[in-house]
This record gives C-alpha cells, structure tokens and sequence, in this order.
C-alpha cells in the first residue's frame, strides 16, 4: 500500500510541476520526481517526536520535496514548493468538500 501511495503522490507532483511549466528544461521525467518523492519519506522518523510529530514530518517533507525538485528537474524554488503543496491542497480541498456535503446532508434531513 505504501508504494501505491508513493506513486499516486509522485503522480500528484509531477502533474502539478508539469502544470506550472517546471518541466522544461528536465530529463529526469517521472522518474526523476518518484526517486524526490522516495527520499522526502525519510523523513518519517520526525512522527515520533511527541505532539508535534506530525506537524515537524509535514514541514521536513515539504522543505525536502521543495529543494529535491527544483534541483532534479532545474526549476525555480518556487514552482517546486507549488508542487509540493498541490497533494496537500487537493486533500485539504477534499475534506472540506466532504465536510460542506456532511453538514448540508444533516442540515435538511
């Protein structure tokens, strides 16, 4: 399961980096974003850090995703943290939906 993940979040990626035109001046290709997306996950030891776990992981990871990419596939810094956010976004706007969907459901029944 893990490594559907890690291709279904490279995919994410690559598609947001190709999206915002971070792609041109690159070889790597997929390839080049999945080996980014596969050493960002070590950062997973910062989720054993009590309270604050979760939160250091998701910073190390975005920090780590950010600066892999843009030297990866030769893009700004900017586009590649674009990139790393879009994964994020997508849940987040996902769970919102699903929230708005829940309380308008309960709301009239």
């Amino acid at each position: 399961m893990y490594v559907v993940l890690l291709f279904v979040i490279g995919g994410f990626i690559h598609l947001a980096l190709r999206l915002l035109g971070g792609l041109r001046d690159s070889s790597e290709g997929f390839a080049g974003t999945f080996a980014v997306t596969c050493y960002t996950m070590a950062a997973f030891p910062a989720q054993m850090i009590p309270f604050l776990g979760d939160l250091v992981f998701m910073v190390l990871v975005v920090i780590l995703l950010s600066i892999g990419l843009s030297v990866v596939h030769a893009t700004t810094r900017a586009k590649a943290l674009v990139a790393a956010l879009a994964p994020a976004s997508l849940l987040i706007v996902a769970i919102a939906a699903s929230a708005l969907l829940q309380i308008a459901g309960t709301a009239t029944g």
